[in-house]
């Protein structure tokens, strides 16, 4: 099974697959878009398929067909022959006006291409070669079925049968059910036939209630050379394809059909052979939880690890060890386990399905990831993880928990929900189901987002209800999002940076805060404002301001991601969309070295006098890029090295070091002073409004302590992508922007391993792989060679005892003199 993903448009349902005539090793792929459309030439002689050649039309395409090296395509406007040899187009024939229906037919008795097509309502036919047409007004196109025996047959709804050759077409004989003009299939199921269909031009499939029996036309016998039960699938199923297939003097019936659930199940002989379930492309919702840590110990070397007898702890962890060096399969530690790899993703899809994944995928092991799928007996829009269960909302606002080992679903109880769960109310027409934290508090604080009234509210829950705080709205700016940091400061490994002259900068770590991020536009200008606030109190800590191009669509083009003291903001290039513009903007409490307002701090209150935050910003270029989406590396502690991860419209995952996009690479400081004045606490982000709009912004050279606080890698503007940074290898991921409106979501979650965290990307795909930012420092790798270090360390030790003797008789003799 092959994917192909558009560039930009979406694909329409009438779009089609055709094999050739001649070539049993190509395929013809044709998509039509909202008014163009592409032609795919395949060619699947290997184990995967390849695309030999493109062609793009300016109208939609109706019928193609493959005959040696030509291939002809009817549009709605012209029939086109394309020589594949020379890989020229010749029109056959034009029409001002469009053509509706049309069929294509490779005759073997006179070695001609046919076409019957239809031009508002009337019908017309020729072959190819020699194009004259000709009228046909006994049957619609689509009631049409060509066929060939002595001579070249069109069959009118199974009925009227017409012998036709470039230049005429005649009615020869009329009944039901006719296969040609003679046979009608009546005769093969004398009293059970409701149905039949012909492929391949004489294999006959007769339908009766529960079975479908194939007969040759060529032959003359009425036994059926196959019979095959019809699945149930078959008759609500939204396409199906039946095919024959031989070998070794047996013959099969296949079937390929899609159920309205987007199941895509292969059968052969009635039986089902494999079945793949594409209704995960449109997902809904996912939560990813952790296995529990599993101790490579057994039970009883648990109780002898911690026995009293030291001895005996002593010798059975050396056994232990031994075995577990030496590999071992009853004592090899479980390192998925171990190094808590073992995750899950629950994905809900938007027809209501849940599916199980293993994220972890052994390079020996050939299991599927698909763990288990099923469908719940109610419709859930939401799924939540507390304390590695799993649980979901459903459309009249029920909580359910989900036993993903049993494939079953429960409704929890009203107090479980109640202490689990709150309701917020957004707006009038708007509820939103969260869970509470985990800590037990009597209170806490929460944050909500309506794009219908496009307000941001902070509440506050307490025994007595939901209570609203602030309000954060702005007139001619519209909301795009909120963003909020994924973990809070006691997982920052570090609170400041260390300076080349070794002092340190103090990165911004206050608590509570977010970025809400806006557009605005006004004449001949449109812009992106980043909001520093308070989610406690809603105070504005300062305000970021960045042009965009005018075409700029601020929901899809516009992305932000926000952890420690740094924002990522990705958009469009103003002045080429093919390009991005990636800035980091790094927040400080100050910028003089060594300067901290809450060193002396041993706790944060967000109602205390407001610390505003210092800054320094640069922007890059991304050039031929166009982003999807963008996160932020997490390790457990985050002492590794943070990367910027962006997903491209090319189907690419690329993970770029944040010391390459820097802030202090020669970029825009400066700080808010005040926070009662809320035009001072504006800071724009392009160098030609800086200087007058925003007179505090300077460029980091022109600084008291640029010495100490710039960074020491030299500024380049243009980042070009090393192949090196590319996560997805030859991979492509296939994306759902232009199709549905599922979620799409880019994201890191860290392993036990401080070196390695998972990747996971969430859209029309679901991919999954590692990332060491800083290497693979903590674990050994495949490639260590452990018995010959073993080996090496005995070896030197029996060399050192052999050698020290000698060497002592010598330094004696040496004092002797001898």
């Amino acid at each position: 099974m092959y994917r192909y993903q558009t560039e930009v448009l979406p694909v329409s349902i009438n779009s089609g697959l055709v094999g050739s005539t001649s070539n049993n090793e190509q395929v013809l792929n044709f998509i039509n878009f909202e008014s163009n459309s592409k032609l795919l030439v395949w060619n699947i002689a290997r184990n995967h398929g390849i695309i030999e050649k493109e062609y793009n039309f300016e109208n939609n395409i109706i019928a193609v067909i493959s005959n040696t090296d030509h291939i002809y395509v009817v549009e709605e406007k012209s029939i086109v022959n394309i020589d594949l040899k020379t890989n020229t187009q010749n029109i056959i024939y034009t029409t001002s006006n469009s053509i509706s229906s049309a069929k294509l037919f490779a005759s073997t008795v006179d070695q001609l291409i046919y076409v019957i097509f239809d031009i508002n309502g009337d019908v017309y036919f020729s072959d190819l070669l020699d194009f004259h047409l000709k009228p046909f007004s006994d049957c619609s196109v689509d009631n049409t079925r060509f066929k060939q025996s002595a001579s070249n047959l069109l069959i009118c709804s199974n009925s009227n049968v017409f012998a036709f050759d470039s230049i005429s077409s005649i009615k020869i004989s009329t009944g039901k059910n006719m296969v040609d003009e003679k046979l009608s299939a009546d005769s093969l199921l004398p009293s059970e036939l409701q149905s039949f269909d012909v492929i391949n031009n004489k294999e006959i499939l007769a339908f009766s209630e529960n079975s479908v029996n194939l007969f040759n036309s060529e032959s003359l016998s009425f036994t059926p050379e196959a019979i095959s039960e019809i699945p149930i699938a078959y008759y609500d199923s939204y396409y199906n394809n039946f095919h024959i297939s031989r070998s070794k003097n047996v013959t099969d019936i296949n079937l390929f059909l899609v159920t309205p659930l987007a199941v895509l199940e292969y059968y052969k002989n009635g039986q089902l052979l494999w079945s793949s379930d594409q209704s995960f492309v449109d997902i809904k919702d996912f939560v990813i939880i952790d296995t529990a840590l599993k101790s490579s110990l057994t039970f009883t070397e648990l109780i002898y690890d911690t026995s009293s007898n030291i001895f005996v702890s002593f010798f059975r962890r050396l056994r232990h060890n031994y075995n577990s060096i030496f590999g071992k399969s009853k004592f090899a530690l479980d390192n998925i386990n171990r190094f808590g790899m073992s995750k899950k993703i629950i994905v809900l899809s938007n027809n209501g399905k849940l599916a199980v994944y293993q994220m972890y995928k052994s390079e020996s092991s050939n299991s599927p990831q698909m763990i288990a799928v099923f469908n719940p007996p109610v419709k859930l829009t939401k799924l939540y993880e507390i304390d590695k269960n799993i649980y979901a909302l459903s459309e009249n606002n029920s909580i359910f928990e989900i036993d993903i080992q049993l494939g079953k679903i429960h409704q929890i109880s009203s107090e479980f929900r109640a202490s689990n769960f709150v309701d917020i109310v957004k707006s009038e027409n708007e509820i939103e189901t969260i869970t509470t934290p985990t800590i037990e508090t009597e209170e806490f604080y929460t944050t909500s987002f309506s794009e219908l009234t496009n307000t941001i509210r902070g509440h506050l829950f307490n025994s007595k209800g939901q209570f609203d705080l602030w309000k954060f709205s702005r007139e001619n700016e519209k909301i795009i999002s909120l963003t909020r940091r994924s973990y809070g400061n006691l997982v920052v490994a570090q609170n400041a940076l260390v300076l080349p002259d070794r002092s340190i900068i103090y990165k911004y770590l206050i608590p509570n805060i977010g970025i809400i991020t806006t557009s605005k536009e006004t004449v001949g200008e449109k812009s992106i404002i980043l909001y520093i606030v308070n989610l406690i109190t809603g105070q504005i800590y300062g305000r970021f301001e960045k042009e965009i191009g005018l075409t700029t669509d601020v929901e899809n083009e516009v992305h932000i991601s926000f952890e420690e003291n740094f924002i990522i903001l990705t958009t469009p290039d103003k002045f080429s969309k093919l390009d991005t513009q990636i800035c980091s903007i790094d927040l400080f409490e100050s910028l003089k070295p060594d300067k901290s307002f809450t060193k002396g701090f041993s706790s944060y209150s967000p109602f205390d006098n407001a610390i505003l935050p210092a800054f320094a910003s640069q922007c890059f270029i991304l050039p031929g890029i166009i982003v999807d989406a963008v996160s932020i590396s997490n390790t457990k502690h985050n002492i590794a090295t943070k990367n910027i991860i962006i997903r491209t419209n090319l189907g690419q995952i690329i993970a770029l070091p944040k010391m390459v996009i820097d802030g202090r690479r020669n970029g825009l400081i400066g700080d808010f002073k005040n926070i009662l004045n809320f035009e001072s606490s504006v800071a724009l982000l392009d160098d030609n409004r800086t200087s007058v709009l925003s007179p505090s912004v300077q460029r980091i050279n022109n600084n008291a302590y640029a010495a100490s606080i710039a960074s020491r890698f030299t500024y380049d503007p243009i980042i070009n992508i090393n192949p090196q940074f590319i996560l997805t290898h030859h991979r492509k991921m296939i994306s759902t922007k232009y199709v549905n409106d599922g979620k799409r979501d880019l994201l890191t979650n860290p392993t036990e391993l401080e070196s390695t965290t998972y990747v996971l990307s969430v859209e029309g795909d679901i991919f999954v792989t590692f990332l060491r930012t800083s290497g693979s420092f903590d674990r050994l790798t495949s490639s260590f060679n452990t018995k010959v270090v073993i080996i090496t360390l005995i070896v030197l030790f029996l060399g050192i005892a052999f050698v020290r003797p000698k060497t002592e008789k010598i330094k004696l003799l040496g004092k002797w003199i001898l």
